[in-house]
């Protein structure tokens, strides 16, 4: 079974360039290639002459004197590629993965490319009234083109930001779009967070506006959190200069973690099987990531982990979670005589689901009861809230790797950021004309608030608690 992935926005192909390159170099020699990569051969076919998409521009000629097989890729990935202009996806080909001449390597394909000439300038409403209006018709040519050539789509994988205008606009039509072409295929939505401090003055309104329709349209938001990941290059990297580039690095390293098949013999990601278990419930489908180990590549060689040593802390991390193995709070639990941890005080996070996933020689005998036995890890009137599924076969950066999704009360924080900041915008009237001079009423603002008000609530809610919009100062 296939996945299709789409990259949307600079943050969505940049951040889709480095997963696939990741996941390339997990699944290379095993049939599990299948499962994001399809044989150039099943692909379009570029002409010798001229390889180039007329929509990037990007030439791919072969160099004078040089056969075109060596120069023809040997895998296409089953992407698409989606912005409002042409840098990013320029961009994103450029960090294929470059493999000898001798060996195939992968590109993306020029049939399942969309592009424009002129960006969003970090609004929601130019990429989703606009742009997406006026690519609708091609990005639905593109997704069919690539599902035409999956033997059977498990489902899609979509790439992309809260806080600029491409990202969090068109990924959200796009999302919806997708939705009513396949109402029966899963859709996983991955979506990057901004900064806290700020990355763009207009970043929460486009957060706000984008989860608001992505809780409905998709089954199942995994939020990445740009803070969490450049915690990690500072304390686990030592990294001095964090560039966009060492962040989609860890990104792509956790998420491969668990995007990859787990069955070595079968090209089958089990989305259907994922989404199902964290995602059962409609009114949670909030998702947070977790992995260990986090190593700079330099290290790996030096350092060596037990199995009993990753599935303690991850649960910690889980329980008050935290994304940078150096900052776990160990506070709210100590250590019983039974050796298994007890809950002291309120303060750490209430799940709806979690799936843990271990890889590496012996993962199959790992103890997860430490999971399995805390009444406080889970809610109450979830049946059966773990899972853990394992793979023999180690990752490329380390020899054991352990990575837990949750659907998590931990994402109360980041909605209770967005939006109370948007909501102090929106009072104070600031920016607002920018949105509805591009289609936007001030009745769809207030609806998003409601949607993302009610998240908060269903999720507070797992916790014994409330919170209503004069809690959050949305008044």
């Amino acid at each position: 079974m296939s996945v299709i992935s789409l990259q949307i926005g600079q943050c969505g192909n940049q951040l889709g360039a480095s997963l696939l390159n990741q996941l390339f170099l997990e699944c290379r020699g095993t049939e599990r290639m299948g499962c994001f990569f399809e044989p150039a051969a099943g692909a379009t076919a570029e002409k010798p002459h001229s390889h180039a998409s007329s929509a990037s521009g990007l030439q791919l000629e072969p160099s004078p004197g040089e056969g075109l097989a060596k120069h023809q890729p040997g895998w296409y990935a089953r992407c698409c590629m989606i912005d409002t202009e042409p840098k990013a996806i320029e961009k994103a080909r450029e960090l294929a993965v470059k493999t000898p001449r001798a060996l195939p390597g992968w590109r993306y394909n020029p049939a399942y490319q969309v592009v424009g000439q002129r960006g969003a300038g970090n609004n929601w409403a130019i990429g989703f009234h606009e742009h997406a209006h006026n690519m609708s018709e091609k990005i639905q040519m593109c997704v069919r083109r690539a599902c035409d050539a999956c033997d059977r789509l498990a489902g899609f994988l979509v790439l992309m930001s809260l806080a600029g205008g491409t990202g969090s606009g068109v990924g959200t039509y796009t999302c919806a779009l997708l939705r009513d072409l396949y109402p029966s295929v899963f859709i996983l939505c991955v979506s990057v967070s901004p900064y806290s401090t700020g990355e763009v003055i207009v970043q929460n309104y486009n957060a706000v506006l984008a989860l608001s329709r992505l809780h409905a349209s998709s089954d199942g938001v995994l939020m990445l959190a740009n803070d969490g990941v450049h915690k990690i290059c500072r304390q686990r990297m030592a990294l001095d200069k964090i560039s966009l580039h060492n962040l989609n690095e860890v990104l792509a390293q956790q998420l491969s973690a668990v995007l990859t098949p787990c069955r070595v013999d079968q090209p089958v990601f089990r989305m259907a099987d994922m989404c199902q278990h964290l995602c059962s419930h409609p009114d949670y489908k909030l998702l947070r990531l977790y992995s260990l180990p986090q190593l700079a590549s330099g290290r790996r060689e030096y350092s060596s982990y037990l199995w009993s040593g990753l599935m303690h802390p991850l649960c910690q991390m889980l329980r008050t979670s935290c994304a940078s193995e150096d900052g776990i709070d160990w506070s709210p639990h100590t250590v019983g005589s039974s050796g298994v941890n007890t809950r002291t005080r309120s303060s750490t996070y209430t799940a709806v689901a979690s799936l843990l996933i271990s890889r590496g020689k012996g993962s199959s005998l790992v103890d997860t009861s430490e999971f399995q036995t805390d009444a406080s890890l889970h809610c109450t009137w979830a049946q059966r809230p773990f899972q853990a599924w394992t793979c023999e076969r180690a990752m490329s950066f380390s020899d054991k790797v352990c990575a837990v999704l949750s659907n998590t009360s931990a994402c109360v924080p980041a909605l209770k950021t967005f939006s109370s900041m948007a909501w102090r915008m929106y009072t104070s009237r600031a920016f607002l004309h920018q949105y509805t001079s591009h289609g936007m009423e001030e009745s769809d603002f207030l609806q998003a608030f409601s949607n993302v008000e009610q998240t908060i609530s269903n999720y507070e809610s797992l916790q014994g608690s409330t919170t209503s919009i004069q809690d959050m100062g949305l008044t």
